[in-house]
């Protein structure tokens, strides 16, 4: 929960602030890259909010191969999505890829946290 409080504020932050945070650190040619680090913040509040905890956990568990299936699979999906994303959208495809790999690889290992948790409890 705070986790996700704490990450939302950052997401948050830079999504609402990209306007002044990517021409202050990268300069103002690199203004068209607004949208992308939106998309990236966003990308970033499900990665660092699911997936890496999840995964973490899980690897203390010992269920590497979990983990290492959805790495494996995410890997697959994000080689797919990336090469038609891109072909179609170009950098922002890139980042759409990317989010979309974080929203569904936090789901997989969260997801299996959550079913491997309560299976330990019953």
């Amino acid at each position: 929960k705070w986790s996700a409080i704490g990450n939302g504020i950052i997401a948050l932050g830079g999504i609402l602030l990209s306007g002044w945070i990517v021409p202050l650190i990268f300069g103002t040619q690199y203004a068209d890259a607004i949208p992308c680090f939106r998309i990236l913040m966003l990308s970033y509040f499900f990665s660092s909010t699911f997936r890496t905890p999840s995964a973490n956990i899980l690897y203390t568990q010992r269920k590497v191969r979990v983990i290492l299936t959805i790495t494996l699979l995410s890997g697959v999906v994000n080689c797919i999505l990336d090469v038609v994303l891109i072909l179609h959208l170009r950098s922002i495809g890139a980042a759409i890829a990317t989010l979309l790999v974080h929203i569904i690889t936090s789901a997989m290992s969260f997801g299996y946290l959550c079913h491997y948790l309560k299976g330990a409890t019953e």
